[in-house]
């Protein structure tokens, strides 16, 4: 069910680009892309577009996973 759910959430933000995409490899760089998104808005386009690559990521191998699951 918690799958189910990641899915939907991954498709949505990826739908739309006002969604911002924090990748927490560690505590204190997502702590710092965070700040830096609501003092500055979405200024970092290459963490933003390497965060959005590994949302893509997930949500093919979530909806091959559940797919295959589903059978």
């Amino acid at each position: 069910r918690r799958l189910s759910s990641a899915l939907k959430e991954f498709e949505m933000g990826l739908k739309h680009d006002y969604y911002h995409f924090v990748v927490n490899d560690t505590v204190e760089q997502a702590a710092e892309d965070i700040n830096n998104i609501i003092r500055y808005g979405d200024k970092n386009d290459e963490r933003q577009a390497h965060g959005r690559a590994l949302a893509e990521q997930l949500f093919i191998d979530t909806k091959t996973y559940l797919n295959a699951t589903a059978s």
